[in-house]
């Protein structure tokens, strides 16, 4: 059920106490969490064969899934309040911008950023 700051349950009008979530919450948030997996093992830490849980995750783009997710409640979908990609000003992309290249390798290796 839903609580106020204090703890106290937030009621309907009926005076029913007003549900969180449901089920179809959980399975459009876990949508949203796809594609993570733990790090590579490394041999100065205890892993075990699955990776490791001492660094962050590690997030497989091409296991992503692409579909919008819905927030709690049905309230619109997850990000938003973020402005527009076409909104943002693009300052790399204005003149006398420069280029650097760097290498042929992310800071992140092989995984996508």
């Amino acid at each position: 059920v839903q609580l106020r700051d204090d703890g106290t349950v937030v009621r309907d009008a009926s005076g029913n106490a007003v549900e969180t979530y449901d089920n179809e919450d959980i399975v459009e948030y876990a949508r949203a969490w796809t594609a993570f997996q733990a790090a590579p093992a490394r041999k100065n830490t205890h892993d075990n064969v699955f990776g490791s849980y001492a660094d962050r995750m590690v997030l497989r783009g091409e296991r992503r899934d692409r579909l919008p997710k819905t927030r709690l409640g049905g309230r619109g979908y997850l990000g938003d309040s973020y402005p527009l990609c076409d909104d943002v000003p693009r300052a790399h992309l204005l003149p006398g911008a420069r280029y650097d290249f760097t290498g042929v390798a992310s800071v992140q290796g092989g995984e996508l950023d």
